[in-house]
């Protein structure tokens, strides 16, 4: 009897069984990096809304761009963490006690600080909701903002070319892309994203290791921008000027590794890391 070698010879090439390769991908210059952020209302996605959503879209060497999207969205802040809801663009300023402060149950001018929190929270709401929108509005926006800078080929099990939208941003692989994947499930919608992205966070944290002279204080988006001479564009903690942050940050970081002098293909191949989905 022969062996599996000699069976498999036996046959003719046409019926043999072949593992297509990955679609060949275009141009660096053609494809599209998405840069996003959410402002949420905490931080544990099954609990906690999104609140805010912004991304801008540039080719993948990072030098044009194509695009910016910036959505407010609809919450019940009962749903929100107030300490989120103060430490980002909802408009939540007014002081609050803790156990810690107890003398802080009476405002300055006597008011209870229960009908002031009341008071400042129904202030904030109503100035959102003048341009929020509803969260099922918002992914609709959001998936198609995608689709439209799809350009990751990728090849489905029975060999169909597909695309998807690559994503980059500050520590998205761990908070943004976890969000917004299981965002998209309750929607029962396909999230048009591939699951590796371009995180700044993680090529910062690569170069630290490959430049012995790369030594931020920490590697949080501002303290990076700053140690990297980055000038922000807008207030920290809204979304739109965090996108534009770690895009100019990604910038800043390759021109370092650059500096290295050896060759670091610049675009979607910098700073890959797995992501959730």
């Amino acid at each position: 009897m022969g062996g599996f070698d000699e069976v498999v010879t036996q046959q003719p090439v046409s019926t043999l069984h072949r593992t297509p390769g990955p679609p060949r991908q275009p141009p660096l210059s053609e494809r599209a990096v998405v840069f996003f952020d959410l402002e949420t209302g905490g931080l544990e996605p099954e609990r906690h809304p999104i609140i805010q959503l912004a991304a801008v879209a540039v080719s993948g060497d990072l030098e044009r761009e194509l695009g910016e999207l910036e959505i407010k969205l609809r919450f019940d802040p009962a749903h929100c963490e107030v300490e989120a809801l103060r430490g980002n663009s909802f408009g939540l300023n007014q002081p609050w006690p803790s156990s810690e402060r107890p003398n802080e149950m009476l405002s300055t001018d006597g008011m209870a600080w229960e009908s002031r929190f009341d008071e400042c929270m129904l202030a904030a709401r109503a100035n959102w909701d003048c341009t929020a929108v509803p969260e099922a509005e918002a992914l609709r926006r959001f998936s198609a903002f995608l689709r439209g800078r799809a350009t990751t080929r990728m090849l489905s099990k029975r060999g169909n070319v597909y695309n998807l939208a690559r994503l980059g941003g500050h520590n998205v692989a761990r908070f943004d892309v976890e969000f917004t994947t299981k965002w998209f499930k309750r929607h029962e919608a396909f999230f048009p994203a591939h699951h590796r992205v371009l995180d700044t966070y993680q090529l910062a944290a690569w170069l630290g290791e490959l430049d012995e002279e790369f030594a931020p204080p920490d590697f949080k988006l501002s303290s990076l921008m700053e140690y990297c001479g980055v000038e922000r564009r807008g207030d920290a903690h809204e979304a739109l000027s965090d996108v534009r942050g770690a895009l100019d940050l990604a910038r800043a970081l390759r021109r370092r590794l650059y500096a290295l002098g050896g060759y670091v293909e610049p675009g979607p191949a910098i700073g890959v890391t797995g992501g959730g989905r």
